[in-house]
């Protein structure tokens, strides 16, 4: 819907200045999500997750 959710704005807000523009038009527009980018290390780490913790919710992404 081009709707980011609550905690993924917040995570957005926290960005850098520069940061924040480019990771929302990737957030809004995508279709796809990849494990690997950078993005995703980022959001875990603002989230207190770990790489297994974020492992883990691409397993359960991929079972939606």
């Amino acid at each position: 819907t081009g709707t980011i959710p609550a905690a993924m704005e917040m995570f957005v807000e926290s960005l850098p200045q520069e940061q924040q523009f480019p990771a929302r038009m990737l957030l809004q527009g995508a279709i796809e999500f990849r494990r690997a980018h950078p993005l995703v290390k980022t959001f875990g780490a603002g989230m207190g997750l770990s790489e297994a913790d974020i492992d883990q919710l691409w397993r359960d992404g991929s079972a939606l």
